[in-house]
């Protein structure tokens, strides 16, 4: 009876063991599940053509204006005209709009078709009947005609513009990209006089190093360009009228209840997938081990018996 209490004792622990490794390895690899809904909103989620991320850190230098009609105040306190910016600079526009109207699928779709008269896209996009989240992109040279034309859909509680200067970032950028291809060129050279393998070897991968941080500086500069060339507008949208008060507690409840199951369900399923090949080989070499070990014990048995 002991014996087979320690058995169960053993299982009972390797059991436990297994299921806290499974939730710390879901835990380690969980994702925000609901990132793809603006501020936890359930609704049509689309990437709009050519979408495309920042490839570099944004810089600290942002100059915000908050407006509520088409001029406003910078940070510094100077007069601010949304579409104005410093001549010979490289500046990165993002503008949050808050709009009121009375029919938020209605005034999405005309979003969007501004977007795309515009020469822009729609790159995210979550509407539901009384609330709608847009982020378009539009060539900064047609942002003076997007936002009137945006005002005019609603009531505009809220229009706040951030400018961030990218000009020493671009700069920095292509200091380091004709240094690259500069020590490219001088490889090149190198490589043509080599006689031997092992130099030719050497310079070869030098000068693949050289080349993969050239295509990934190239990617950057891309990168910062669109940043500088598209506007970044996002707006939220409001139907007039609809309620503005929180869920009830019951209501919050349950769905925080659902997301908790939910993410449960997803630790628990990570986690075994994450487990599977290390359980798989641990339980061959234990299989192993027995069967090794069932084995030295026949041979025992038998020259004993001799």
């Amino acid at each position: 009876m002991v014996i087979v209490g320690d058995r169960m004792n053993k299982r009972y622990f390797v059991a436990v063991l297994i299921f806290l490794t499974l939730i710390i390895a879901g835990y380690l690899y969980y994702p925000e599940i609901w990132r793809e809904f603006p501020e936890g909103r359930p609704g049509e989620v689309f990437e709009g053509r050519g979408g495309y991320g920042s490839p570099v850190p944004q810089p600290a230098a942002v100059r915000t204006t908050t407006i509520a009609g088409g001029y406003g105040k910078s940070s510094a306190g100077t007069d601010f005209i949304p579409g104005t910016f410093e001549v010979g600079r490289e500046i990165s526009v993002t503008v949050s709009m808050v709009l009121e109207v009375e029919d938020v699928r209605n005034a999405a779709n005309k979003i969007a078709q501004l977007a795309y008269s515009l020469g822009g896209y729609v790159q995210r996009s979550s509407i539901t009947k009384d609330r709608g989240y847009l982020t378009i992109k539009i060539p900064k040279s047609n942002l003076d005609a997007a936002l009137p034309q945006l005002r005019s859909l609603g009531e505009v509680k809220l229009e706040e513009m951030n400018t961030v200067d990218l000009t020493d970032t671009i700069v920095d950028l292509e200091a380091r990209l004709r240094n690259a291809k500069a020590e490219e060129r001088r490889l090149l050279d190198l490589l043509s006089r080599a006689e031997n393998i092992r130099d030719i070897l050497e310079i070869e991968s030098r000068l693949s190093a050289v080349r993969e941080r050239i295509e990934r500086l190239e990617a950057m500069r891309e990168g910062m360009k669109k940043r500088v060339d598209y506007a970044t507008v996002t707006v939220n949208l409001q139907r007039r009228g609809a309620s503005t008060t929180g869920k009830s507690f019951w209501d919050k409840l349950m769905e925080d209840a659902g997301r908790a199951l939910l993410g449960s369900v997803y630790i628990l399923v990570v986690g075994a997938a994450f487990l599977a090949v290390p359980l798989l080989i641990v339980f061959v070499a234990w299989a192993g081990y027995r069967k090794l070990r069932s084995s030295s014990g026949q041979a025992g048995s038998s020259l004993n018996t001799q």
